[in-house]
């Protein structure tokens, strides 16, 4: 059951061949979408061996629904943040390419401290959003579903900065529901589990 999410790697190594600026839209498009089910077939290898009930499927989407109205107000906070940079960053880049200025350090360094700060929100948020997730999975799911759960992919993979001391269950229980069930594919794939599923 514990698998290298293999799928995240191959879609990085297709961005840097610069699929996105590929002159087909059609065959970009397509290719996006193979990818995007090629990420289905990783993520269905890590939940449907957790045995998950309808009812525990139901309290995951229910606790899916609401992390997912914060991220869509974080995005919508960094979106307003980088529209109100706009301007000033045509006027520049015109500058640069017109008239050869160097971009000035003042605005470069505004640049990093507004990227920065909007790195640390959305940490902030993946934080809390994990932990919404983490309660319920500790509420609904017997202990046999979060070890396998906890132990379903390899966290150091995902952050080699860990050391085996520091892999507790809840570490690498908050793993699993950041890199699986906080996927943006996972809610409309467990919508549609829950449709099918009997008991």
């Amino acid at each position: 059951m514990k698998r290298i999410i293999f799928c995240l790697s191959l879609c990085m190594a297709i961005a840097t061949l610069g699929l996105a600026q590929s002159k087909s839209d059609a065959r970009a498009k397509h290719s996006g979408e193979i990818l995007t089910k090629s990420r289905k077939i990783d993520l269905l290898n890590q939940i449907i061996p957790i045995l998950l009930t309808k009812k525990q499927m139901n309290a995951i989407l229910g606790a899916l629904e609401v992390v997912n109205a914060e991220v869509e107000k974080t995005e919508q906070v960094e979106f307003d943040t980088m529209a109100k940079l706009e301007g000033e960053l045509d006027t520049t880049i015109q500058a640069g390419i017109e008239k050869n200025q160097v971009p000035p350090k003042a605005f470069t360094d505004k640049l990093a401290r507004t990227f920065n700060a909007l790195e640390i929100h959305r940490q902030l948020i993946m934080g809390n959003n994990i932990e919404k997730v983490r309660d319920v999975l500790n509420a609904t799911l017997n202990s046999g579903q979060k070890a396998a759960a906890a132990n379903a992919i390899d966290a150091t993979y995902f952050d080699p900065s860990l050391k085996p001391a520091d892999l507790t269950q809840k570490v690498k229980l908050d793993m699993y529901i950041r890199v699986v069930l906080l996927d943006p594919r996972t809610y409309s794939m467990l919508t549609e589990m829950f449709k099918h599923a009997s008991n």
